[in-house]
Parts: structure tokens; sequence; C-alpha cells
């Protein structure tokens, strides 16, 4: 099942003449991980974000216990 794009600006489009523009973000996030980087910039679909902050919260707030 497709997941709706959640972006439409600034998406790959195949067989344009002009070249495509990348940011160093957008490169950093292939060298990171390539198959992200293909669902953002083809399909609109953004990088998952970390729940690291949160846990780090929450350890926090049960060690101050």
């Amino acid at each position: 099942m497709p997941v709706a794009a959640t972006r439409t600006r600034g998406l790959y489009t195949p067989g344009t003449a002009e070249p495509y523009r990348l940011s160093r973000t957008k490169l950093q996030l292939f060298l990171d991980c390539p198959r992200c980087f293909v669902l953002d910039r083809k399909h609109g679909i953004p990088r998952p974000e970390s729940g690291a902050f949160a846990l780090h919260l929450a350890i926090d707030a049960l060690m101050k216990r």
C-alpha cells in the first residue's frame, strides 16, 4: 500500500532538462541512509524522527526520583 507524500515541493522528477539541486544536508542524508534519501527526495516522505531525546528525558526523570 503506497504512502501519501507529505511534501510536493523539491521532489525529484525524472526526465527534466534542468539539473537537480541538492543541499549539503541532503547529501549527508544520502551518506547516512540511502533509502531515507530516496524516500525523502522522490516520494516526499521525511526521515523518521529519533525518539532518543524523549528517552533521555524519561531516564533523567526516573533517576531524579
